[in-house]
């Protein structure tokens, strides 16, 4: 796929069909994912992939933190937790894609990591959704507890996409805007 056209096709992906992504295409991912871009060349990303059991473990824990801390949080940031446990459900595998170092200084370059995975998979014709309230699951395979994590599986429709607001030139000098 060219790589405009999985840049301006990529979307959060929350309905996928029932064919489970290979292994050999979740390492092909993780390959790209390694070559991404860093403050530094510091690489800060370490990775975990989820699946079976594991998974499943990741998105039970998750939802009984839900549970434990619903008063630490408003009923909005709440609903958006239990649908990020229902949308990682969904996939076929979990990407936990974390800080090595457990500092979070680092943001950029983990989520340029991200968004890398996330392109090669749209190349690959796989739907992803990147979930960042994970940090509620408490419970890190490498005791990190600061995660972004996102699901990869096969797209069952593409859907329509949601039109994107034009860049305009804004009134002062060479200022753009949204």
């Amino acid at each position: 796929m060219e790589l405009d056209k999985a840049i301006l096709e990529r979307r959060s992906c929350r309905s996928y069909d029932k064919k489970a992504v290979t292994e050999m295409q979740l390492r092909e991912i993780l390959e790209y994912g390694i070559w991404s871009p860093s403050g530094t060349n510091s690489q800060p990303w370490r990775f975990d992939v989820l699946m079976g059991d594991a998974k499943d473990e990741f998105i039970a824990v998750m939802r009984e933190n839900i549970e434990k801390k619903k008063a630490d949080f408003t009923e909005q940031q709440i609903n958006i937790f239990e649908w990020s446990a229902l949308s990682l459900d969904k996939g076929s595998a979990i990407y936990v894609v974390w800080d090595k170092n457990k500092t979070w200084a680092s943001p950029q370059s983990i989520g340029a990591c991200i968004q890398t995975m996330m392109l090669k998979a749209q190349g690959m014709g796989l739907g992803t959704l990147w979930v960042a309230a994970s940090v509620l699951r408490q419970m890190s395979t490498r005791g990190c507890t600061g995660e972004m994590t996102w699901t990869s599986s096969r797209q069952s429709v593409s859907g329509t996409h949601r039109p994107r607001w034009p860049v305009r030139r804004g009134r002062r000098g060479s200022r753009w805007t949204r």
